[in-house]
């Protein structure tokens, strides 16, 4: 009998846990990778610029950040002729919360980078 209730117990637990399984994935996300964003690496100004990306679960939200510079919500970028430095394109994956970005350099903005050394 105590070996029959053992068994009983067991077959409960395991029946509880596939129950938990089948009926509760709607409740939890399976998050791939963090996303990853396509798209150049230099921008000239003023100009537009398609940025894509990949490894999303659900709906995108685009930000970026710099001077001169905006995105839409198809990850279009647009670069005006005041944009002047680098600027983050990011994509939040709405789904997971997880956040890819991309870092972008403007070109063509009458300056010139400088390689600037600091030592302690």
């Amino acid at each position: 009998m105590k070996k029959l209730k053992t068994v009983l117990s067991v077959l409960f637990m395991l029946l509880s846990i596939n129950s938990f399984l089948l009926f509760s994935t709607d409740v939890f996300a399976v998050c791939s990778p963090t996303p990853t964003i396509s798209g150049p690496d230099n921008a000239a100004a003023p100009g537009t610029y398609q940025y894509t990306v990949n490894n999303a679960q659900g709906e995108i939200r685009w930000c970026v950040t710099g001077v001169g510079v905006s995105i839409d919500a198809t990850g279009l970028v647009t670069v005006n002729s005041g944009a002047c430095g680098s600027f983050t394109v990011s994509a939040t994956d709405a789904e997971c919360g997880q956040i890819g970005s991309k870092d972008a350099r403007i070109t063509n903005n009458g300056g010139s980078w400088q390689m600037i050394y600091h030592c302690d």
